[in-house]
């Protein structure tokens, strides 16, 4: 492009930039009803308060929002449920100078284009505002602290106990939250136009991890693990009920790994969970904190309900509680246990402690006339070094209407002493 043209170009935008300021300037000069008075088209509370100087629009809005505010309700509903308060109870007190002034700072910035559209939008749009206001925090919190206790409802997975001996599904629960930064913000929003019109209040729904259809199919105890609570220290006694009410629960769905550290993990977060037991060689050494007899006692179940055994290590000394070769050590992040429902139907633990025992049933549907066996042999042996250990083969043999369909070897382990 010829540099005369590039000139003209800037001439022209330049005359034409200053024309619509012009323009607009004339607009705003002309429609300017002056610094005092709110420009026409505001409305506080369906009060239309346009072209009214500050101390006309703070008498006119201080007789209208007072008569206002003696019939004026929050209303809070959620469901069929629904709560009402007046605005005195809840320490509700206008503001009216406030809300005048920042209606009078609408169109009177000063700056010509931004007045300008200001005032073109005042006219288009005929805002209507909420009142300026302050009200008794306290109220208002213990208020919604009296409503969430109403509504809010603990999640609760669909579960398994026992009436005898017959099996009871209780259904799940689907959990209620009520959100108290979120309905705080919309009763804030209400109280400012002083109407009668309901908040509804946000509550968030959690659903439950099992409802009573995944438990279908479930019918009987599959598998069983007992193991003695010994007379240990406190923490250890401790420990064991956080993890057997970590257990208890758990669904294991055909064809799904169930790994007994990844349901530990929550546990050890949320209480503390202290593992102090130590890793030798890829064994367990030292003090245990209990994890492991839970997890052992789990094992002994699994073994019996035929699951398939994925990841299970034997410890360095052969543990009181079990018959050696039928435990599982588990150190949190090292060594867990894990086995495979390579059932067709859903697994359910059912852990507790009770009568001095800690027990773990596992619940499912067994092939019709089948029955398992876990046979263990024991071999006293003795280290060149003069060292006494265990040597165990465990064996599972599958019986069906009482003749045996099928052996497999589980494991052989070494003990440096044991039982």
């Amino acid at each position: 492009m010829p540099e005369f043209w590039k000139r003209y170009l800037v001439i022209l935008a330049f005359l034409l930039t200053q024309g619509l300021v012009s323009i607009i300037g004339g607009l705003v000069f002309a429609a300017n009803p002056g610094e005092n008075v709110i420009f026409p088209g505001v409305s506080i509370n369906g009060t239309y308060i346009g072209g009214l100087t500050k101390e006309q629009a703070f008498e006119k809005l201080n007789q209208e929002i007072s008569q206002k505010q003696k019939s004026a309700r929050l209303v809070l509903r959620y469901g069929d449920s629904e709560w009402v308060f007046s605005y005195d109870a809840l320490g509700f007190r206008p503001d009216i100078e406030a809300t005048v002034d920042k209606a009078l700072k609408m169109g009177h910035t000063n700056n010509i284009l931004t007045d300008g559209l200001e005032i073109f939008r005042l006219r288009r749009e005929k805002p209507d505002f909420p009142v300026e206001y302050t009200v008794d925090n306290e109220i208002l919190k213990s208020i919604q602290a009296g409503i969430m206790s109403q509504i809010n409802v603990a999640v609760k997975d669909a579960g398994i106990d026992f009436e005898g001996s017959r099996l009871k599904i209780n259904r799940e629960v689907t959990g209620k939250n009520y959100r108290a930064s979120v309905n705080d913000i919309k009763i804030r929003e209400a109280l400012g136009r002083l109407q009668v019109v309901p908040v509804l209040l946000d509550v968030s729904e959690v659903r439950p991890r099992y409802t009573a259809s995944d438990l279908a199919g479930i019918k009987e105890p599959v598998g069983l693990g007992v193991t003695p609570l010994s007379r240990g220290n406190g923490d250890r006694k401790e420990n064991i009920f956080v993890a057997v009410g970590a257990l208890n629960g758990q669904l294991v769905r055909p064809g799904e790994v169930f790994s007994f550290n990844q349901i530990m993990g929550p546990a050890v977060q949320e209480v503390h969970y202290r593992n102090i037991s130590t890793v030798a060689d890829g064994r367990a050494v030292g003090e245990s904190s209990g994890a492991s007899q839970v997890a052992t006692t789990l094992y002994q179940a699994a073994l019996y309900a035929g699951l398939e055994i994925m990841e299970r290590h034997p410890h360095a000394v052969a543990p009181g509680y079990v018959a050696g070769g039928q435990d599982a050590a588990v150190v949190l992040g090292q060594l867990d246990l894990r086995f495979k429902n390579n059932s067709m139907t859903p697994v359910y633990i059912h852990s507790e402690v009770k009568n001095g025992r800690i027990i773990v049933q596992l619940l499912g549907a067994r092939r019709e006339g089948e029955t398992v066996q876990i046979l263990t042999e024991k071999i006293l042996n003795t280290t060149s070094s003069g060292i006494s250990g265990l040597h165990t083969r465990v064996y599972r043999i599958f019986y069906i209407n009482g003749a045996e369909g099928r052996r497999e070897l589980v494991s052989q382990d070494d003990y440096v002493s044991g039982q």
